[in-house]
């Protein structure tokens, strides 16, 4: 009798989560639904080592709070902001970036650049910090 490919694999291992891969490493934003960050040292997220953390800089506030994922499936909750009154620019840059991350659905890494997606298809894309 032949087994289904995920009885074969190992059934009840469950598939690595993105979280493992990203725990300690950082990002800095490469682009926002297609469009290119005009200042990507503003625009960042760093995955904690205990991997249920992040913290990250967005426009001239910095952000921290949970994250968790399951597979290439990924939450963020809610990420309270430092709350420096910013240039109106910086300021809806701030906003778009954490409503992003709070929209966020599925996390996937190629060729080196990390992108969340989320469940309408938006998307902002993350390249490894320089350091």
């Amino acid at each position: 009798m032949l087994l289904p490919a995920a009885a074969q694999a190992g059934a009840g291992v469950p598939p690595p989560r993105i979280g493992d891969e990203l725990k300690g490493t950082s990002w800095q934003a490469k682009s926002v639904n297609g469009r290119t960050v005009a200042d990507p040292a503003t625009m960042t997220i760093e995955f904690l080592p205990g991997g249920d953390q992040v913290r990250g800089q967005a426009g001239c506030n910095r952000y921290v709070g949970p994250f968790a994922s399951r597979a290439d499936k990924v939450t963020l909750g809610i990420l309270p902001q430092s709350r420096t009154r910013c240039p109106p620019e910086q300021a809806a840059a701030q906003k778009e970036l954490i409503d992003l991350l709070h929209a966020a659905w599925q996390a996937t890494i190629a060729n080196g650049t990390l992108t969340f997606t989320s469940r309408q298809g938006e998307q902002i894309s993350f390249v490894p910090l320089p350091r």
